[in-house]
């Protein structure tokens, strides 16, 4: 794990139960190599899309920026903002 990650983790456990931080950490300890690799890799991935639909709506506000349709511009940039802002809490929510 690097510090991003670290830090991304300590932002989802804030928003958990402490009964369903028992629970997982009765799953990691008994999580087999594989079992932790799966888990990362579906962590990852679900990261990877986000990452990619908000890189798409910057993009769609930068386009739309350049052509003087700043209103529409800045909503492209909110909504990229406002996903990425509750992304951590979604996850911890629905992990509750």
């Amino acid at each position: 794990m690097n510090v991003v990650d670290l830090r991304r983790a300590a932002e989802q456990l804030k928003y958990t139960r402490p009964d369903k931080m028992a629970e997982i950490g009765a799953k990691m300890a008994n999580a087999t190599p594989e079992e932790l690799a799966s888990m990362r890799s579906r962590a990852d991935a679900q990261i990877n899309y986000q990452l990619n639909a908000t890189q798409m709506l910057k993009q769609k506000g930068n386009e739309l920026h350049i052509q003087g349709i700043y209103i529409d511009a800045s909503e492209k940039y909110y909504i990229a903002l406002y996903r990425m802002s509750i992304r951590f809490v979604h996850q911890s929510i629905r992990d509750a």
